[in-house]
C-alpha cells in the first residue's frame, strides 16, 4: 500500500512481484491450515472461523453464497466435553477442540439440540442437517478422535489452498 501510494508501484504486476515474496506456497500454507486453532471463545476468531467454514462449505456445495442463515459453529468435540468423550483426555480435549477440523457450521437449532453429547448422539442430529458438511460427517465418519480432527482438517487444507490461491503468484514461480 505504500509503494502504490509513494508511485513505487506503478501497476498491477509490479505490485504481483512485490507480494509475491511473502505469499506462502500451496505446501506451506496446507502446513500452516493442517496445524491451525481459534480459540472461539473470542469473538474476532469466531467471525475468522464463520467466514473459513462459510467458504469451505460454498466451495464443497459448488457454489458461491457463504452466508448459511442461521448457521453457527458447532465443535463436535464439545469446548466442555461431559464423559461420553472418554476417548479425549483432558490435555487432548484441550488441544484439539479449538483445532478447525473439529468445528462444522450446523443450523442453530440444531447446535443447540448437540449440546455436548456423545459423537453418536451428535451424528443423529447433524443427519437433520441441510449443511452439506454436517450431514457428511453423520454419514461417513465412525468415531470422532484425535486423527479424525487431524485428518479432516488436512483436508480442509487441501479445499482451502483452492479457495485462497492467487494464481498470478503461482505463475512467477
Amino acid at each position: 500500500a505504500i509503494g502504490i501510494s509513494n508511485g513505487d508501484l506503478k501497476n498491477a504486476g509490479e505490485v504481483i512481484r512485490k507480494l509475491n515474496s511473502i505469499y506462502p506456497s500451496d505446501d506451506v500454507f496446507k502446513a500452516n491450515f493442517s496445524d491451525k486453532s481459534f480459540d472461539t471463545s473470542n469473538s474476532r476468531n469466531k467471525q475468522v472461523v464463520r467466514y473459513i467454514l462459510g467458504k469451505i462449505e460454498a466451495h464443497t456445495e459448488g457454489h458461491t453464497n457463504t452466508s448459511q442463515p442461521r448457521a453457527t459453529i458447532e465443535h463436535v468435540l464439545p469446548e466442555n466435553p461431559s464423559e461420553n468423550w472418554s476417548n479425549f483426555n483432558e490435555a487432548d480435549a484441550v488441544s484439539h477442540v479449538y483445532r478447525i477440523g473439529n468445528m462444522i457450521q450446523l443450523e442453530e437449532a440444531l447446535n443447540r439440540e448437540a449440546s455436548n453429547h456423545s459423537f453418536e448422539e451428535k451424528k443423529k442430529i447433524f443427519k437433520k442437517s441441510n449443511l452439506k458438511t454436517a450431514s457428511d460427517i453423520a454419514k461417513q465418519t465412525e468415531d470422532w478422535n484425535k486423527e479424525t480432527i487431524s485428518t479432516r482438517q488436512k483436508k480442509m487444507a487441501k479445499v482451502a489452498a483452492c479457495i485462497w490461491r492467487v494464481d498470478q503468484f503461482h505463475k512467477l514461480k
